[in-house]
């Protein structure tokens, strides 16, 4: 019957036509009667025949119905149990080849089934859909959309044709006609049969196609005979009428289109659809796209996803809030955000002005708003936050780091003070006396780490840090490393082991030597710090281009957290005042920073529990010539005392030079000392010194400028320079000027020996 509506609704529109055209002052004419009375008669015709073919096509299909019931054998449906196990059953297999054989001749069919009905309920007994398909209903599967009319066909044993009928496969034409057993004539099944209503109903719809064009075509007819008679009083007014508004709406046109041409901001119109109906032409400015391609868009072309969910949530929210807000609706208005798609790609931000479009009935039939750009405010406020956000954090991280800082730098600053009044005691051993100086060296030593460590961060945060390559041997530095940590290794009972990719004629390379020594320490000072027991491994490998460099340990490992954070700055293992370990937290993120700097790439690997790798890359770079580099380290005391050395030490601290002389008065053959730098040129020139201790920063003129004055005097004269500078750029500048060697302050009487008998 759906059809029949259309049609209705067809006809009715023409009437309504008509009648517009009909009506003269007020007043119906006699024209409009007689179309209405042919228009009646033609919706009646209309009807009939509907009815006519309907019926028609039931009796088809209930006698299609009927015979595909009379070839199914009721003894094969009686030997079934109503149950899964029936599919393995010859009869059930024999019914269910009659029905897909059924299908394949009658395609008008879509579903061909049996059910029978046990205890008001009724079930599927076989149907013509293969096991496969989605839509199989096993025997025995209880037919859940059975309606009334199926219900009708078995317990009432009369044959139904449904209406439309929906369920979950569809919406369906069906008839069921009850199956009898011949012998008792008693109803065992029903059989149903499933046609598309959409098909079918199109098919009734093309045989009623002929009448009802007729009609269409007579009642057309006879309204455009009405309508010419008509159409002449009409014409001269509507065409008046017209001239008015179109002159109108053209002089408004114009106005408005002046004010949108002159506008930065978006003005738009949109229907409750979602189409857009007009925008200024600032909407090429904003997006990218002209009047017409904008308004050829859909709204999801106009907005990103997020938006355009936002957009029609809001139309249709406006619509609602009119309808049901009667006071001030008219002057309502929201503002929003939306973000808009542009031609190039990019996205831009725009906030919306929004209110709802009313014609002159009073009827809302669309929104209209102005949008005004605000992608760089938006993205401005986003910085800001973002900016607060990383201050924020920043700060945390800051003060998390400067309260661990007051307590590395207290407590070996406490180790120093407290250990130097103990030795102020009387009747101290010399045992206690000595054990009491090892801690304030080891406490000294600590502290001039983490001293170091602030300046190296600092240097890396402010960008001072530079690489200073310089030739050296590789596995000479492993070599070093391994007698360093030896002792502490051997302390804690723990295995330290090192392996070199290279032999060594072939392990020198040219690249930054301080730096690369900074990051093994750090790395092999981490692993034997977190190691109890087992085993610390470091060495490298080389991997075509590159050198790649490994520490591992059997220690506690880092968690995957950790793992996260482990090299940034400010940021510890631990961040709580409960950790087991001493140190500030700088040596990772400072190690990381050089790795960068030096082109390589650092990463580490670990097992919670296990222990940890860390492994990382720097470039391979061969020196142009293979310097060679000796060490002699095996000269004792008593040999600098017989080569009748001539020390000259220029330093202007008392405390320096108190601690030197103690070092040298009774191993040198000759020992001077100057206080400024014009003193030590002098002093040069008078006792010409085997070796010059030089400090940098002089009264005067300073070591430099010193260092330059004398090399213009002797070149064979080796110049050590010492000084409270200790970055690696210093030591660059003094070997530059002509300085031999450099040592950084603080160092011990060993480290200062040992570099002098270096030139021995």
């Amino acid at each position: 019957m759906e059809y029949n509506y259309y049609i209705c609704i067809i006809i009715c529109n023409l009437l309504l036509m008509n009648k517009k055209a009909q009506i003269i002052n007020g007043k119906l004419t006699s024209e409009f009667l007689i179309f209405v009375v042919l228009a009646i008669a033609g919706v009646f015709y209309i009807y009939k025949t509907w009815q006519y073919i309907q019926h028609n096509r039931e009796n088809e299909i209930l006698v299609l119905a009927s015979s595909a019931a009379s070839l199914i054998q009721a003894n094969l449906l009686d030997s079934l149990d109503i149950s899964i196990e029936d599919t393995l059953k010859p009869e059930y297999k024999k019914v269910k080849r009659d029905l897909e054989d059924f299908v394949k001749v009658n395609d008008k069919s879509r579903f061909v089934y049996i059910y029978t009905g046990i205890e008001d309920d009724i079930f599927f007994v076989v149907e013509s859909e293969p096991h496969y398909s989605d839509d199989w209903s096993p025997p025995g599967q209880k037919f859940t959309e059975a309606n009334e009319d199926c219900r009708a066909a078995f317990y009432e044993s009369k044959p139904v044709v449904t209406k439309v009928v929906t369920d979950r496969w569809g919406k369906w034409i069906s008839v069921y006609v009850p199956i009898k057993n011949k012998d008792t004539g008693k109803t065992i099944a029903a059989l149903g049969m499933d046609f598309n209503s959409k098909l079918w109903y199109k098919k009734i719809f093309l045989e009623l196609a002929k009448s009802v064009f007729l009609v269409i075509l007579f009642l057309v007819a006879s309204m455009f005979l009405i309508t010419i008679r008509l159409k002449n009083r009409l014409l001269k007014k509507e065409i008046a009428e017209r001239n008015n508004k179109e002159n109108e709406i053209r002089e408004n046109e114009i106005k408005y289109m002046r004010i949108a041409n002159k506008m930065t901001d978006v003005v738009w119109l949109m229907d409750l659809n979602g189409k857009s109906i007009f925008v200024s032409p600032s909407i090429l400015q904003f997006t990218g796209f002209t009047e017409s391609e904008y308004l050829d868009q859909a709204i999801e072309q106009r907005f990103t996803p997020e938006s355009t969910s936002i957009g029609l949530k809001i139309l249709s929210e406006e619509v609602k809030l009119y309808h049901s807000n009667t006071v001030g609706r008219k002057d309502h208005k929201r503002i929003l955000e939306m973000e808009y798609l542009c031609k190039d790609g990019t996205t831009k931000w725009g906030e919306l002005i929004v209110s709802p479009y009313i014609n002159d009935s009073g009827e809302i039939i669309g929104i209209h708003g102005v949008t005004r750009d605000i992608t760089e405010k938006r993205k401005a406020k986003y910085e800001l936050i973002k900016a607060k956000e990383k201050a924020e954090e920043s700060d945390r991280l800051k003060s998390a780091f400067l309260s661990n800082m007051s307590h590395e730098i207290r407590t070996p600053m406490n180790g120093i003070i407290g250990f130097a009044s103990l030795l102020k005691r009387p009747n101290l051993t010399g045992e206690k006396q000595q054990q009491y100086i090892s801690l304030i060296e080891t406490s000294g030593t600590r502290m001039l780490n983490i001293i170091n460590d602030i300046i190296d961060i600092s240097k890396i945060e402010s960008g001072q840090m530079n690489l200073i390559s310089d030739d050296f041997n590789l596995n000479e530095i492993l070599q070093n490393l391994m007698q360093f940590f030896k002792p502490e290794t051997d302390v804690k009972k723990i295995e330290l082991a090192f392996s070199c990719g290279l032999n060594d004629e072939d392990s020198f390379i040219n690249t930054d030597k301080e730096k690369l020594y900074a990051i093994l320490t750090n790395l092999i000072k981490n692993a034997v710090k977190f190691t109890s027991s087992g085993r610390v491994h470091f060495g490298y490998k080389k991997n075509k281009n590159e050198l790649l460099f490994f520490v591992s340990d059997t220690g506690k490992g880092i968690s995957p957290e950790q793992k996260e954070y482990i090299f940034e700055r400010f940021r510890q293992g631990s961040e709580s005042h409960a950790r087991n370990y001493q140190g500030a937290g700088l040596g990772l993120s400072i190690t990381k920073a050089y790795v960068d700097m030096m082109g390589g790439k650092i990463w580490v690997d670990s097992v919670l529990g296990k222990g940890s790798d860390f492994n990382f890359t720097i470039p391979f770079k061969i020196p142009l010539e293979k310097t060679e580099h000796s060490i002699n380290g095996v000269l004792s005391l008593d040999d600098i005392k017989k080569s009748g050395l001539k020390l000259l030490i220029a330093e202007d601290n008392e405390d320096t030079v108190m601690f030197l002389r103690y070092v040298f008065e009774n191993i040198v053959n000759e020992l001077y000392f100057a206080k400024t730098g014009n003193e030590t040129v002098e002093k040069f020139k008078k006792y010409s010194p085997d070796i010059i201790l030089m400090d940098i920063q002089m009264t005067g003129l300073s070591g430099y400028e010193v260092t330059k004055e004398i090399r213009t005097i002797s070149k064979d004269v080796i110049i050590i320079a010492q000084t409270a500078y200790a970055f690696s750029e210093d030591k660059e500048i003094a070997l530059k000027v002509g300085c031999n060697d450099f040592i950084a302050k603080p160092y011990t009487d060993t480290e200062i020996l040992e570099l002098v008998k270096k030139y021995i």
